[in-house]
């Protein structure tokens, strides 16, 4: 394994390396210096790809989307007395991306379900481009149900030539095959290289698409349609489970697709902790399971925002694993139990799916991982073995593992790991404990960065690979006391000893500095540092 030597610690200027190749870098006018910090390099591989496409960071979520009139019921008024089935979609797809946007809940993908976005189902794009223009100024990748027609590279192309990258690509379905799965990711990648996705199906009733095909071909697949009880729920789970071998993102829309009742209030609850906490977040529902629908609360809505943030936050956490299963078919979702509900999200996140009413079980036993876990809820927490304990509604089980680092892209306060004025900078969770790494996927560099913390019972250094793409907030949790100094140089970090620069006022004037700067949050034991690579 290779290794690159970065600054871990600068004077008060924020200096970077100069070159010099001997550990020690001066800073112009104070004769202060960089001590160097040896950061692994990732291995080359194995030689190439193991899966048939790159995966997409998009395709993770979160994902919404309706099959009004024809596949799910319609929340829009003007959807009843819209002109055709394709109007009576485009009215369904604004009012979503209304009480969307009116509710800050993000979307990457909107799904067109069903036939009715095509009324001659001929792959055309009939919802109209009032609808495609701002899907294209939101960033809000289209997706469309193989149902309206798309079963040839004619059609694709048909399609394609209106909304041009705003497509994200198709979701097969019944009367799908391998065949097909093969041609329209080989159309996808021939158009869109890495920037498309195709949603294959598992348990499937025609049984077109197979184990083998999904295998080779697929990235994501769902898990067909459930009912939103939580007995399906536990089915859903366990279905999931099942292809975590096959394919790498697994998933089951997240209230089910049900056509008969939507999910009571618990059971929803439940389930957008198990939406988020997948690889893919999708709800597409067919009765209006919709957050603001008023048979919910107002407490349910701002759950589920909360947890679309947060998986959207994951996404460069959960697209590093991505990219790890496509070089080296390793899976994301690890030991998973069918029994216990449980699953590993890649090495640093656990967590235990609620399939129950409290009623029923008003206390869960979660056994953990070997090792040491972070109460995500509580970062004081840290626990072992297995666990007795009641899980709150919107405090569902999740467990970070002690000495993990987790990148994120925040840009909004809801979940407490950063502010709007994260944007732009990738968000770096540090549990510091003893010597811990990570390999982050950066697309817009092409290239894998290491992340390495290294803690003593005085000292902590943080630093990264060189060639990272954008400038680095790093959020080191579970710090009870102030630091004596902290210095900052490229994109390392050093906390102890006797130089660095003055704290800022606040979060948020770190998190929007333009030169390196840290803050130390009393309240809930955090440093919170900004870095320049």
């Amino acid at each position: 394994m290779a290794a690159a030597v970065l600054a871990a610690a600068c004077g008060s200027n924020g200096a970077r390396p100069d070159g010099g190749g001997d550990g020690r870098i001066d800073r112009s006018g104070d004769g202060a210096v960089c001590n160097a910090v040896s950061v692994p390099l990732p291995d080359a591989g194995t030689g190439g790809p193991i899966r048939y496409y790159p995966p997409t960071r998009f395709a993770l979520g979160p994902i919404y989307g309706t099959g009004c009139p024809d596949f799910g019921g319609c929340e829009a008024a003007a959807a009843a007395t819209a002109p055709s089935v394709a109007a009576a979609m485009a009215a369904e797809a604004e009012y979503h991306l209304d009480q969307l946007a009116a509710y800050d809940i993000p979307i990457t993908m909107y799904h067109f379900d069903g036939w009715d976005w095509s009324n001659d189902r001929d792959c055309s794009f009939d919802v109209g481009e009032a609808v495609a223009s701002r899907l294209a100024a939101e960033h809000i990748r289209a997706l469309l149900h193989f149902w309206g027609g798309c079963t040839t590279e004619a059609d694709f192309d048909r399609v394609y030539a209106q909304l041009g990258h705003t497509l994200a690509g198709f979701y097969l379905d019944e009367q799908s095959d391998d065949a097909l799965a093969k041609t329209a990711t080989d159309w996808a990648q021939g158009r869109m290289p890495g920037d498309s996705e195709i949603v294959m199906k598992a348990y499937q009733d025609d049984k077109g698409e197979t184990p083998a095909g999904l295998g080779m071909y697929g990235h994501t697949c769902y898990v067909n349609d459930l009912h939103s009880d939580f007995v399906d729920l536990r089915k859903g789970i366990e279905r999931v489970f099942s292809m975590a071998d096959t394919l790498p993102a697994p998933f089951n829309e997240f209230t089910g697709y049900d056509g008969y009742f939507r999910p009571d209030e618990e059971t929803f609850y439940r389930r957008i902790h198990f939406g988020a906490m997948q690889v893919v977040m999708d709800h597409s529902p067919w009765l209006h399971a919709s957050p603001w629908n008023p048979v919910y609360s107002a407490s349910l809505l701002d759950d589920y925002r909360k947890f679309a943030w947060l998986h959207r936050e994951l996404v460069p956490y959960l697209h590093s694993y991505d990219w790890n299963a496509y070089e080296t078919g390793e899976p994301i979702l690890r030991d998973v139990d069918a029994n216990k509900y449980t699953t590993r999200l890649g090495e640093e996140i656990f967590v235990a799916y609620v399939t129950d009413y409290l009623a029923n079980v008003p206390q869960l036993d979660i056994a953990l991982p070997p090792g040491e876990w972070i109460d995500y809820w509580d970062t004081r927490d840290v626990v072992s073995g297995t666990l007795h304990r009641s899980v709150p509604l919107g405090q569902e089980p999740i467990f970070i593992a002690n000495g993990a680092i987790i990148p994120m892209d925040v840009s909004r306060a809801y979940t407490h790991h950063g502010t709007e004025m994260s944007a732009g900078s990738l968000t770096v969770l540090v549990y510091p404990a003893g010597d811990s790494s990570f390999r982050y996927r950066d697309d817009q560099a092409n290239r894998w960065i290491v992340f390495r913390a290294h803690q003593t019972a005085d000292h902590l250094e943080l630093a990264a690979s060189d060639g990272l793409s954008q400038p680095i907030l790093y959020r080191v949790e579970r710090m009870i006391a102030a630091p004596t100094a902290v210095a900052i140089c490229g994109a390392s970090v050093t906390v102890g000893g006797g130089a660095g620069i003055p704290p800022a006022a606040s979060e948020d004037a770190v998190n929007g500095a333009s030169a390196p700067a840290w803050h130390y949050d009393a309240g809930d034991d955090r440093l919170i540092v900004k870095a320049f690579p």
